[in-house]
């Protein structure tokens, strides 16, 4: 009865930090997207519907980059508050060590990992082709002209797409290189657009360039039905070099199913990176519980409290090189997405026996 008692009112004073900690986390992130994107908003005439409609997108990205320093700060200040008013003395003079704290917050951190990669997994992905399909319908006109060339390859296809429309329903000035399953190429297309409607691609004006022994024959203009697996939704995430993914798409990408403009290494560490991610709010809560040592008589509670903190820093920008160099296929997939984990869950597990003892 005393433990449950005790676990619900830790766990409530810790979701209360992270809470706080949370929405001042994602209020500076949006307010610098907002300063960063007024200028445009404002000259593409959509007022301040525009203004709250941008905010409403970006608030999915917002709360998933803070989530994980959110734990942190939340628990570096719950366990300060503990120690500073004695009752972390209290609670380990009872018998209960800062371990079985940590049990106690288990359930509280579970839900909160769930909720974590339900937003990073599921959420975020589709309201960040939202933006960007939102964001290019509102574009200048004199500004849509300014386009850079799409490429990706779909099954054996590569294409290359000078401008994506209609919600990558309408693709213009469309390449594409049909090829064999051992990469040998069999023609060439050129087709001013191409359009998808119920389920099937159509190649419009589409003129071919085929081998036909030694000499190459031209073909068209005429419209063309163009088999192949690539789907609207697909152009849209390709087009957006920023565009996060889902688990299960990148899983369809890795088997074959899905379009793509980058290399497998990139796609295996987005998907080990996605199951990595929300874990890390176990390492920001084992670094938050060292700083239940403290006491209100000594300074050591804020030099413990400095040393979480640049160690839950510490584990954001190595994690992030980490990614960066799995995704470039200079270091295992594997490894680039779980060595940070794995680095920093040992020092905080170091930190916390050390103290203990």
């Amino acid at each position: 009865m005393i433990l449950g008692r005790l676990s619900r009112y830790l766990s409530t004073l810790l979701l209360m930090r992270i809470l706080a900690s949370l929405g001042g986390l994602v209020a500076l992130l949006l307010l610098l997207a907002v300063l960063d994107s007024a200028n445009d908003i404002i000259d593409r005439g959509l007022g301040i519907r525009g203004f709250g409609y941008f905010l409403w997108l970006r608030l999915p990205t917002a709360i998933e980059q803070s989530m994980t320093l959110s734990m942190l700060i939340g628990s570096v200040t719950t366990f300060m508050q503990l120690a500073k008013r004695s009752e972390m003395i209290i609670i380990r003079a009872a018998g209960i060590t800062v371990y079985q704290v940590g049990l106690m917050l288990l359930p509280l951190l579970v839900v909160y990992a769930g909720a974590h990669f339900l937003i990073s997994d599921r959420v975020t992905p589709r309201v960040q082709r939202e933006f960007a399909l939102w964001w290019q319908d509102t574009t200048p006109a004199d500004e849509k002209n300014d386009t850079r060339t799409i490429w990706l390859r779909a099954a054996t296809d590569v294409v290359a797409v000078e401008s994506v429309e209609n919600a990558g329903a309408t693709l213009e000035n469309v390449r594409l290189y049909r090829r064999t399953a051992d990469g040998s190429l069999i023609n060439r297309i050129s087709a001013k657009r191409a359009v998808y409607d119920k389920g099937t691609w159509t190649l419009q004006g589409a003129e071919t360039l085929r081998i036909d022994g030694p000499r190459v024959v031209r073909d068209g203009p005429e419209d063309l039905a163009w088999q192949t697996t690539l789907k609207p939704s697909e152009v849209v995430d390709i087009a957006n070099p920023l565009a996060a993914l889902a688990s299960g798409t990148i899983r369809d990408i890795l088997n074959g199913e899905g379009a793509v403009n980058r290399s497998e290494a990139y796609y295996v560490t987005r998907l080990n990176a996605a199951y990595a991610g929300p874990l890390a709010s176990a390492v920001m809560l084992m670094l938050g519980l060292s700083c239940a040592y403290g006491n209100r008589r000594s300074s050591g509670g804020e030099r413990q409290a400095l040393s979480a903190l640049g160690l839950g820093l510490g584990y954001v920008m190595v994690n992030g090189i980490m990614t960066a160099f799995g995704e470039a296929g200079a270091l295992p997939a594997a490894f680039s997405a779980w060595s940070a984990l794995a680095i920093f869950a040992c020092i905080a597990g170091t930190i916390l026996l050390r103290f203990e003892e």
